[in-house]
């Protein structure tokens, strides 16, 4: 990535996250391989990891929102990046929306129950997300194994607005 794509990426989660209220920074480390059921393993990829995370947020959204999911399309807001570099395995970061009516400990208690529900879990980290969050999410390190900008972002699993 070049310094200006890092900018306008900074630029860009930054107008996008300027109103999340209370957002949680959330790590998800993957773990690098799982046993395949007729022998052998599963290796971790970028889709595979892709489609964990949305699988993921979803089990969140209706956790949170129940069958207003369905019905009313509510979701929680989310910005997820993915990443793998030469330090660490593919991992997830994401700032979250915690909706107001719910406790910060209940919202951070559904999103540990879900993540722990799937098999790639290996491990997790939630914090407060503070103004150095944004920075973090575009840091150089750890998406050596990403293309573009474009490639980091989950897309099948961003929510930037809600009903």
């Amino acid at each position: 990535m070049t310094d200006g794509t890092i900018e306008a990426a900074r630029k860009w989660l930054a107008e996008v996250a300027s109103d999340f209220r209370e957002p949680i920074f959330v790590t998800w480390l993957f773990k690098d391989r799982l046993a395949a059921p007729q022998g052998g393993f599963i290796a971790q990829s970028p889709d595979i990891a892709r489609n964990e995370v949305k699988r993921v947020t979803n089990r969140i959204d209706r956790a949170v929102f129940g069958t207003a999911v369905q019905r009313y399309q509510r979701r929680v807001r989310r910005i997820p990046i993915l990443e793998c570099g030469v330090d660490r395995g593919w991992h997830c970061h994401m700032i979250i929306e915690r909706p107001e009516w719910l406790l910060e400990v209940r919202f951070r208690s559904i999103i540990n129950e879900e993540w722990s529900k799937s098999p790639w879990a290996a491990g997790l980290h939630t914090r407060y997300a503070d103004s150095g969050a944004l920075d973090y999410l575009t840091k150089e390190r750890s998406k050596g194994k990403l293309d573009t900008w474009s490639d980091a972002i989950v897309t099948e699993a961003l929510v930037l607005n809600t009903k």
